[in-house]
């Protein structure tokens, strides 16, 4: 457990081996949900008489030894569920890590560098760990919080795009990320966490959110990745009166097409207070580059905007537990490959 080295028992809860949410959202998804219902929907379990004293009895907990590859925008959701776990309660709650010597290398090394391992307040000596930073993708520390930080932002975004090799473009990105990010933040601020005194099932941290980025390791592609665990896009915009008059014909939408129609809705919106005002301007600046993506996660649907102006949609077998909203700009390097 951690440092610790006594023998750790409990009940595992095995995440997929695929831990992406742009190759295997599904399954993802379906672990998260796992995860939040053991963390805090159902009782501690009791421990078994058969345990040696002494030994540590975790309940249930994450595998992460069943974890091969893991994407930075998963890495992010994991982490952010795991950030609310940590505050719940008058008292922060110690997590631990188990059989941290079986975990896969390049999942160590992804989960390290966002900071995941500083919400166990867990310090590792891994010469492992110490000789990954230096080769390979690099994961930038995740950034949390309630505020709009400008100064937060920009260094998320210098240390992100002058990483970037060879980019004619690069001080456009430093921009385009500084803007998107902006965007993300004042949608979260405005409408994702609207009804703060209603009890959930879940523990509510009103207003948080958290971002990250990561860079390939040939420094040709670069991921921004934002989330938050407030009520989604399809639920906040269907509660517009606005919007139920343009939707009340129509048969009932999946959550992907929902967030679709929420964009393309705040492109002719002319309402001020509006969920989807933002959108637009964060999936436009997509246009502004020669090979990029976003993907925006909400509820139980995804929606894919690629270009050259390409819309993809699809539900989502689970909630993901908020919206998470993922910038992909390539260089044109990579885009002639």
């Amino acid at each position: 457990i951690g440092n610790d080295k006594r023998t750790a028992y409990g009940i595992p809860i095995s995440p997929p081996s695929n831990f992406s949410l742009e190759h295997n959202a599904d399954q993802v998804t379906k672990f998260m949900k796992e995860l939040r219902h053991y963390l805090y929907l159902v009782p501690f379990p009791d421990r078994p008489r058969s345990i040696p004293k002494g030994a540590g009895w975790l309940g249930h907990y994450a595998d992460f030894t069943a974890i091969k590859t893991i994407s930075t925008a998963a890495a992010l959701v994991l982490a952010a569920e795991f950030y609310r776990f940590s505050k719940k309660g008058s008292s922060p709650t110690r997590l631990v890590l188990v059989e941290f010597n079986k975990w896969n290398a390049e999942v160590k090394k992804t989960l390290h560098q966002l900071g995941f391992l500083r919400i166990l307040d867990v310090n590792i000596q891994s010469p492992e760990i110490e000789a990954s930073d230096r080769v390979g993708n690099h994961v930038q520390e995740f950034i949390s919080g309630t505020d709009l930080p400008s100064d937060d932002i920009s260094k998320l975004a210098s240390a992100l795009s002058n990483l970037i090799k060879n980019w004619k473009v690069q001080l456009i990105l430093k921009s385009l990320i500084y803007d998107g990010l902006c965007e993300a933040m004042t949608n979260t601020k405005d409408h994702a966490y609207p009804n703060q005194d209603e009890p959930g099932p879940l523990p509510l941290l009103n207003g948080q959110w958290w971002m990250t980025g990561s860079v390939s390791e040939c420094r040709t592609k670069l991921d921004i990745v934002f989330f938050d665990q407030g009520v989604s896009i399809p639920q906040t915009i269907s509660k517009e009166k606005s919007w139920q008059e343009l939707t009340k014909f129509l048969h009932k939408p999946n959550d992907g097409v929902i967030i679709q129609k929420a964009v393309e809705y705040g492109k002719s919106s002319t309402e001020e207070q509006n969920r989807g005002k933002g959108l637009p301007q964060m999936v436009g600046l997509i246009d502004n580059v020669d090979s990029g993506k976003m993907r925006i996660l909400s509820r139980q649907g995804e929606y894919i905007y690629d270009s050259p102006k390409t819309v993809k949609t699809r539900a989502l077998l689970e909630d993901i537990g908020g919206t998470l909203i993922h910038w992909r700009f390539s260089s044109a390097d990579e885009a002639d490959q």
